[in-house]
């Protein structure tokens, strides 16, 4: 599944101009209703062994490009009303 979210997420980044509008009013419907796509939070989480002992796993989230563009964007709009007030 990850590929084809690559595959998307490379697209996208080919086709920016035409993909600008529609990803804008998905996000912002995403923040006016708190909500986020069942499909935008998919994640490959990944198991990394520390110094070789099961004991000492940690998982390493890869995240698709649209969650790390929406997550820019909230941040940017936190700052905003952060100056503001």
């Amino acid at each position: 599944m990850m590929s084809c979210l690559s595959s998307l997420s490379l697209f996208v980044e080919d086709n920016y101009r035409d993909c600008k509008k529609p990803l804008t009013m998905i996000f912002n419907l995403s923040i006016s209703t708190a909500t986020v796509p069942d499909k935008l939070k998919i994640a490959k989480a990944i198991p990394i062994l520390k110094k070789n002992k099961m004991q000492n796993v940690f998982l390493v989230s890869l995240l698709p490009c649209f969650s790390k563009i929406s997550e820019r964007g909230v941040f940017e709009k936190c700052i905003l009303i952060q100056n503001f007030n």
